[in-house]
């Protein structure tokens, strides 16, 4: 994944499960349950919570690489 970077290889890889449900009753008229849209809403809550909970490098921390810049 070197033109897109590792986090943004894992949310697509993770939303590809999600868009398949969505697309599979959209375009082939797939009866999708409860359950399917309950395991679509988990896993793209999993990724917002990854992503709006990322924490941030605290500024202060001793790097060796920062130190001879």
């Amino acid at each position: 994944m070197p033109h897109i970077g590792s986090g943004m290889g894992t949310i697509m890889s993770a939303s590809e499960l999600p868009m398949a449900v969505v697309m599979s009753s959209l375009v082939l008229g797939e009866h999708v349950g409860w359950v399917q849209w309950a395991g679509v809403l988990i896993i793209l809550g999993g990724i917002a919570f990854g992503n709006l909970w990322r924490r941030e490098p605290e500024a202060h921390s001793f790097s060796p690489i920062r130190a001879f810049k």
